[in-house]
């Protein structure tokens, strides 16, 4: 009797422990303490704790949150993503944000430093912020040793990494409504941290600056892609390039393919790379440049509309008002004997059948 006791205890131990532990958020990841993501509830719980380490298990349809102002971000400026979140592959759909009066919009509004997003996809869409806006974020963090940028609990003076971003793209429509200073990238409005492995081929329109993959980068920024046309919109300048709008971080073995229209500073690839530990390397554009007004002072670039450094070993082919990049003809481009220094080993590749005959990056090829 005093055994079969102890079994009835033991088990009613390991009933109430479970139910404990479970939640409506789903289990902890099988060998580890992801929490599992498998639903849009499982995602819109995210915000209640910035911190923890989430993977996804399934696709995620959000059509459920597309009334009214749609999606509300996770993270904002005052508490941001610090956590994990890991898309494992799969895809969030139908992503729907409407607040053409609210900055930091996306899926998650803001990303701390220490935070990482990695493996997620973004498929069909529409995003609509006043500034700081992307598919995916409207803020990346850089590196931080600050009260602010510390998670909470651990105090200030913590140093914590840049927010890290890898293996993920979108193809959620952008805009940026603000007349004024508007970041608004295809993927990232505002990147200070680091970006691998990404890509963006939705189209953006925004106000001054704005760019396929990332608004402004102040990051580092590094075999990504983006095929999205850009609109700036602002009437009196703007900073648009088809990668990104303006950057004074590090941009390397990366393209963009999409047309580009806005005022005083237009680039294939980037609009405006200012001075300050600004690089640009291997990198190459084949959109059309184009300025709206045209006025005297603007700038129209097959790379980079204007520019503060040199880039390196870059390319463009189409017509330029400026000579910033290496320009060589477009049967040049599809040749990879034309780029000095690259490697079409590991890193690049070139082939007639892909990417329209220019070249292609490796970890990224469909």
């Amino acid at each position: 009797m005093r055994y079969s006791i102890s079994k009835v205890t033991w088990f009613c131990m390991l009933a109430a422990f479970m139910a404990f532990t479970a939640c409506d958020t789903g289990n902890t990841e099988s060998g580890g303490d992801a929490i599992t993501i498998s639903s849009a509830a499982d995602l819109d719980y995210v915000r209640n704790d910035l911190t923890a380490s989430y993977i996804l298990t399934a696709d995620i349809d959000l059509s459920g949150f597309s009334a009214g102002e749609g999606w509300v971000p996770i993270g904002d400026d005052t508490n941001g993503f610090t956590g994990t979140f890991n898309g494992n592959g799969h895809k969030i759909r139908n992503l729907s944000i409407n607040r053409p009066g609210s900055d930091y919009q996306g899926l998650f509004g803001y990303i701390g430093s220490g935070g990482n997003v990695k493996n997620l996809t973004l498929t069909g869409g529409t995003v609509t912020g006043n500034a700081t806006i992307g598919a995916l974020a409207g803020f990346v963090a850089g590196a931080s040793s600050d009260d602010e940028g510390a998670r909470p609990g651990e105090g200030g003076g913590v140093e914590l990494p840049a927010a890290e971003v890898t293996g993920c793209s979108s193809s959620v429509t952008v805009s940026g409504m603000s007349e004024g200073f508007t970041l608004c990238g295809g993927l990232i409005g505002l990147n200070n941290g680091i970006l691998t492995d990404c890509y963006a081929t939705a189209d953006v329109t925004g106000g001054q600056y704005c760019g396929g993959l990332i608004g402004t980068n102040g990051g580092q920024v590094s075999r990504c892609y983006a095929t999205g046309d850009i609109m700036g919109t602002t009437a009196s300048w703007t900073s648009c390039g088809g990668l990104i709008g303006q950057s004074w971080g590090t941009v390397t073995d990366c393209y963009a393919t999409g047309s580009v229209t806005g005022n005083i500073y237009i680039g294939g690839l980037v609009g405006y790379a200012s001075s300050g530990g600004s690089q640009i390397s291997n990198c190459y554009a084949t959109g059309i440049a184009t300025g709206l007004s045209v006025p005297e002072e603007t700038s129209i670039g097959g790379l980079i509309g204007c520019s503060d450094i040199t880039p390196s070993s870059s390319y463009y082919f189409q017509d330029s008002r400026n000579f910033i990049g290496t320009k060589v003809s477009e049967a040049d481009m599809k040749d990879a004997g034309s780029y000095t220094g690259w490697d079409f080993t590991g890193t690049w590749g070139i082939s007639s059948t892909i990417n329209n005959g220019f070249p292609y990056l490796r970890s990224l090829v469909q």
